[in-house]
């Protein structure tokens, strides 16, 4: 069996491919009939493209639709990097396509390039699964090639919890996307969650949201119980609830409410580049480590945050539902103008 002439093939090359004919050996495989299975399979080699969408539909059970029951977990492959790899056979793909693909983005949207980056390793896992002869260790080198990231991402824009007591003065009780927004203060929870609010959650001051409802991967997610205050339940009691039991109806074919709404009043109201709905969560866990003497376990608990690895979460398992119900109530004071900013113990 050749391993092909001297300079084209370098000894260091050609020891590597030796030992990798010995390893088929020992495994009762002909190095030949393997190199010519491989050439096959690389002639019929299926473009990256159609290996996204065949990854992603491999996908689709674990993950978690978006507001709009839609999912976007190829979007960000298909927006930056299938224009210019899209109609390459994966099989030829190589480090330097994958990094002239990056360049745009690599030092520019990082949390997009590295999501980019993490999904077409699926996708080459993906491919090397269905027994395609892809070069796994190109990913790698790639990101050699492009260097360590500069750019650090931004985080979400948010109120310092000494202006939420103003702000909430605006929100008016007749427009949903104000108490909606809310509800999102006084409960810390993410805008997903409360633009599916459902009357059949709530058993008398819990709210439990279903695990579809929560941020990550369906397969590790589990139902997640907040507290509701005395001033969260007079919010939903004057929601117009429709029949089905959705707490924030929204406009045409929806039945609830797009969080896009809230946003746009935040922008329309002089708060562009200044907060989002998804930053009060910030705010209020910010309040928590300046206001109170909460422990940390219990101020992760208040926006859903998990704690330890897998083991010590199968052993520890309270959800501090009595201690977080009390946070959430001394939070709504502050909010409400009723309490003035000083550290709060804990009973």
């Amino acid at each position: 069996m050749g391993l092909g002439g001297y300079p084209t093939v370098s000894l260091k090359e050609a020891r590597e491919q030796a030992s990798k004919c010995r390893s088929l050996l020992r495994d009762q495989i002909n190095p030949i009939d393997d190199r010519r299975l491989r050439l096959i399979n690389q002639s019929d080699s299926p473009v990256l493209a159609d290996i996204l969408k065949q990854t992603f539909e491999a996908q689709k059970p674990s993950l978690v639709p978006n507001s709009k029951n839609n999912y976007t977990w190829d979007r960000p492959l298909v927006v930056h990097i299938i224009p210019k790899l899209g109609n390459m056979k994966i099989t030829d793909i190589k480090s330097n396509h994958i990094e002239n693909a990056f360049k745009h983005i690599w030092h520019t949207k990082t949390d997009t390039a590295n999501k980019c980056m993490q999904r077409l390793k699926i996708c080459f896992d993906y491919a090397s699964a269905r027994n395609l002869d892809v070069k796994l260790d190109q990913i790698a080198k790639a990101k050699n090639l492009l260097g360590k990231q500069t750019h650090r991402p931004r985080p979400q824009p948010s109120l310092n919890w000494r202006e939420i007591p103003e702000f909430y003065k605006i929100l008016s009780d007749n427009i949903i996307s104000n108490l909606a927004l809310k509800l999102i203060i006084l409960t810390g929870l993410r805008t997903r969650p409360i633009c599916h609010a459902n009357v059949g959650w709530i058993n008398q001051n819990v709210m439990t949201v279903p695990k579809e409802f929560m941020k990550g991967r369906l397969i590790s997610k589990q139902d997640f119980s907040v507290p509701l205050c005395k001033e969260a339940i007079e919010v939903i009691k004057k929601c117009p609830i429709s029949p089905d039991g959705v707490i924030f109806v929204g406009n045409g074919k929806n039945k609830h409410m797009s969080d896009t709404t809230m946003s746009k009043f935040m922008i329309e109201n002089g708060y562009r580049d200044k907060a989002v709905p998804h930053g009060f969560r910030s705010t209020f866990r910010t309040w928590l480590d300046d206001c109170t003497t909460a422990d940390w376990e219990t101020k992760e608990a208040c926006i859903a945050h998990k704690v330890g690895n897998s083991t010590t979460q199968s052993y520890a398992r309270s959800d501090f539902i009595e201690q977080r119900l009390e946070l959430h109530e001394l939070y709504s004071k502050h909010i409400l103008g009723k309490q003035t900013a000083k550290i709060i113990s804990l009973k």
